[in-house]
């Protein structure tokens, strides 16, 4: 019997790419996702307009991360150096792509940039972000960009910083709601080729007579026959972070409606956590 699909589709990939090690890392991770899946990578360089008309302020100086120097800060340079850095990321998108063996696209826009991320957006079907790209300072701290699309993007968002890669094994958040189905199913797709070991885990463990065989049934169809069922006695991202090292976890599918992800609440674990985190939508 073959498998049936009843989920989200995922054929066009988009990658938010800037100067940053951590836009690197998402760039890497979407390409061994699109290998799994079997997508289209269309990266996307930001041209910051914010920052231009900060530019044509006379007051306004640009301090170097690494001399700690301020000098002023003209338009006329960054606009050149936002196109080395376009050239840059579109040479990485061209070669992470050619060894994924995926086809890809690069486009460059100019504007605010959650406006232009969520515009683009629209036209695919899983967005990709490095856990702060935009956000200087603490590398575990999620910026506000991050927040922004987190809070209004309607495709799933796969999350990762510089040193994570998408391996294995698959952990998900199934707890029997329509979003945690999402989740279950993107994590069933991305098990099923090639098969990787995939764990479920279950929010409340009084629930996992129920749940379980629903889970099992969502997954037969998708074509894997095997899993894993964990129950935990709380979701938080303490425990989380402690089962992911445990198990060594290659990604978390997390649904988009989880307690974790609720409004008003600053979520610095996806930039904490040792692996990137995939936050499914219905």
């Amino acid at each position: 019997m073959s498998a049936v699909e009843h989920g989200p589709t995922v054929e066009r990939i988009l990658i938010a790419l800037d100067a940053s090690s951590h836009s690197m890392a998402a760039l890497e991770a979407a390409a061994e996702l699109g290998r799994r899946l079997r997508t289209r990578l269309v990266g996307l360089y930001i041209e910051d307009l914010h920052l231009l008309r900060a530019a044509e302020l006379p007051f306004v100086r640009e301090i170097g991360s690494a001399s700690g120097v301020a000098r002023s800060l003209d338009r006329h340079d960054l606009e050149q150096e936002f196109q080395v850095q376009a050239r840059r990321a579109q040479q990485a998108l061209a070669t992470a792509a050619e060894r994924a063996q995926l086809e890809w696209e690069f486009q460059v826009r100019r504007g605010p940039v959650v406006s232009e991320l969520l515009a683009s957006a629209s036209a695919a079907d899983l967005i990709t972000l490095g856990a702060t790209g935009w956000s200087p300072g603490n590398h575990q701290q999620v910026g506000t960009t991050m927040q922004a699309i987190l809070a209004q993007a309607t495709s799933p968002v796969l999350v990762s910083r510089r040193g994570l890669r998408l391996g294995q094994p698959i952990l998900t958040l199934y707890d029997g709601s329509a979003a945690s189905g999402a989740s279950l199913h993107l994590a069933g797709r991305l098990a099923r080729a090639p098969r990787m070991p995939l764990l479920v885990l279950i929010p409340d463990g009084s629930r996992q007579p129920e749940l379980q065989p629903a889970a099992e049934q969502k997954l037969i169809e998708l074509g894997l026959s095997e899993a894993h069922f964990v129950a935990l006695p709380e979701v938080s991202p303490v425990r989380l972070a402690q089962l992911v090292k445990t198990v060594h976890a290659g990604v978390l599918v997390v649904p988009g409606t989880s307690s974790l992800l609720e409004p008003g609440q600053k979520p610095d674990w996806l930039g904490a956590l040792e692996c990137p985190v995939l936050i499914a939508r219905t």
